[in-house]
């Protein structure tokens, strides 16, 4: 459908035409204009086949080439006046040559017979781009399987817009200005999509505590670094050598400005006693751990704090042999328990009244947290008798 705009030195005449479609114009009642005769635009796609593929998982997002050629064919015929200039553009994008397209000179010319290659780059070409995916895209819409290659096409759409003049009668130079519409059709392939791979930990690391303080009860803060091959979310726990292990803790590595994707976080646990033992980091999934660390605590408790030293309570075995006979010997073991280390000192006593020397021993920390003294006496029977024994303080 042709459009005329009558006398006016800035009229324009406005066509569309599908590709290789040729466009006859009427004759112009005003001679002073001019009249284009033909017009017409052609154009084919380089390469000849467009790669889509998925950078994600779930739709197309990304095309292999980055660019793209478009092998364009102008005819343009003056029935009255002389071209001027013509502009060729892919439609909704700015060519390489210029914001407005690619525009050659044809001053004085009453015909055009050219082919033009116009190079576009598809980073600079959103809309292209994006309309180029879409087809891929709508593929999967309408139940396409993803994990299959599939092909399509797509129309891409170019314009010509030529610019003509004439000399009018009172002297003045009359222009006019035929946009055409043509598209090239390309052949697109949709590449299978493939399922994004999860970030994996690439090292782990753990650092000691930067301050220990010299009394218990004190915090002991430990620092994490967790480092990926990609931004991820990752669960660690903080093992000890005895095999206890902290409750699972959640990050989230990021890539920062040097490149790196890692992340940090502190595990803190409180001690009431000194600790001289080594942890390491592990990350729930992952085959990647931090190396062992041994973290030295050595606290003790405020004066305030220090109880006075007692005996919480104590025990008295006797271990005989299996014999009956006399003469024998019988092994008394006194376990006497306290509040804190330190000495105890303490007697030995039957039912009969009698009491022994004053014994002294060592109460240390057991394995169990508990402070216990343990003391052995060897006691001598020539001859069968009944005792009951107890320990009392000295």
């Amino acid at each position: 459908m042709f459009r005329t705009f009558l006398p006016s030195v800035s009229a324009v005449l406005v066509a569309s035409a599908l590709s290789g479609a040729f466009t006859a114009l009427p004759a112009m009642a005003a001679t002073d204009y001019p009249v284009f005769d033909r017009a017409s635009v052609k154009a084919t796609i380089q390469p000849d086949a467009i790669h889509v593929v998925a950078r994600g998982e779930d739709s197309y997002t990304a095309i292999r080439e980055k660019n793209l050629t478009y092998n364009v064919s102008v005819r343009l015929d003056m029935a009255r006046g002389r071209l001027r200039n013509y502009t060729i553009s892919p439609t909704g994008i700015a060519a390489s040559a210029g914001n407005q397209g690619a525009t050659f000179r044809a001053r004085g010319l009453s015909e055009v017979r050219e082919r033009h290659a116009l190079k576009i780059q598809l980073r600079d070409s959103g809309d292209i781009r994006n309309h180029i995916i879409a087809q891929c895209n709508n593929l999967l819409a309408k139940g396409a399987d993803e994990s299959r290659r599939h092909e399509t096409s797509v129309e891409l759409p170019v314009t010509l817009s030529a610019v003509a003049g004439r000399r009018g009668e009172d002297g003045g130079r009359n222009r006019r200005v035929l946009e055409v519409t043509g598209s090239a059709t390309a052949r697109v392939i949709c590449h299978p999509l493939r399922r994004a791979r999860p970030a994996a930990v690439t090292e782990v690391f753990l650092d000691a505590p930067e301050r220990v303080g010299k009394f218990c009860p004190q915090d002991v803060s430990l620092k994490t670094w967790v480092f990926s091959d990609k931004p991820g979310e990752f669960s660690f726990r903080v093992v000890r050598e005895d095999g206890s292990a902290s409750q699972p803790y959640k990050i989230v590595t990021e890539r920062h400005d040097d490149g790196k994707v890692f992340a940090q976080a502190r595990y803190t646990f409180t001690t009431k006693r000194p600790v001289d033992e080594r942890f390491r980091v592990e990350v729930d999934g992952q085959q990647t751990s931090s190396s062992w660390l041994r973290v030295n605590v050595p606290c003790r408790r405020k004066p305030e704090q220090v109880a006075a030293f007692a005996v919480e309570d104590s025990t008295v075995k006797v271990k005989q042999s299996n014999s009956n006979s006399c003469p024998q010997t019988v092994v008394l073991t006194t376990r006497v328990r306290t509040n804190r280390p330190g000495k105890v000192k303490f007697r030995m006593e039957d039912d009969s009244g009698w009491t022994s020397d004053t014994f002294t021993a060592r109460s240390v920390e057991r394995p169990n947290g508990r402070f216990v003294a343990v003391h052995e006496r060897k006691v001598y029977f020539k001859q069968t008798q009944r005792k009951r024994y107890r320990e009392t303080s000295a």
